[in-house]
């Protein structure tokens, strides 16, 4: 089965999809990606809808709804990108000396682990996971997450904020339009 359950410092590893219309995503991404779901349970005290998104092998992301007030502004769908930390509260404590901002604390989701949400200095939004449970995660399939990239406004200084904060490794990469990306390794 293509899955892993080694998480290292910084990988991406989870995507969630907000979207103003959940059942119109999933029968979108059913026939683009040939995913399937599995409805989460309905938290008295979380009103929005959330599915897992499952490929043959297992979960691969997740469908949540926007809240009415996003929906209302017209925000348009957005992807999250969560990458794995190995101590969320000591990495969202050191964000800020880094050039980064705190945009919401470590919050316990579930008992099933800890999120967090931070801007790092080009202005991009980065999700944080730290679990409380191991499991597996689909990789190296159709449907399954493989490529993640960061929109920023200032890559040099965002480079140097993910090598600082999480200490993972950056490569630049030359692109076909002579721009320089940075590529993150993480093992």
């Amino acid at each position: 089965m293509p899955t892993y359950s080694h998480f290292s410092q910084g990988r991406p590893f989870w995507v969630d999809l907000m979207s103003p219309n959940v059942a119109d995503s999933m029968a979108f991404y059913a026939h683009l990606l040939g995913w399937g779901y599995e409805e989460a349970p309905q938290d008295e005290d979380y009103e929005r809808r959330y599915v897992w998104a499952k490929t043959s092998s297992g979960y691969t992301a997740g469908i949540v709804s926007q809240d009415a007030n996003e929906v209302e502004a017209s925000v348009r769908p957005r992807w999250k990108v969560h990458l794995w930390i190995d101590d969320i509260d000591y990495t969202i404590s050191r964000v800020e000396d880094f050039g980064g901002e705190v945009v919401e604390p470590p919050t316990n989701i579930d008992d099933v682990g800890w999120s967090a949400a931070m801007l790092e200095p080009g202005g991009g939004t980065v999700n944080l996971w730290s679990s409380q449970r191991t499991g597996e995660v689909v990789q190296h399939e159709h449907g399954a997450l493989q490529w993640c990239d960061l929109m920023t406004n200032d890559p040099t200084a965002t480079a140097a904020f993910f090598q600082s904060l999480l200490r993972v490794q950056t490569t630049p990469m030359e692109m076909g339009d002579g721009s320089v990306n940075s590529l993150v390794m993480v093992e």
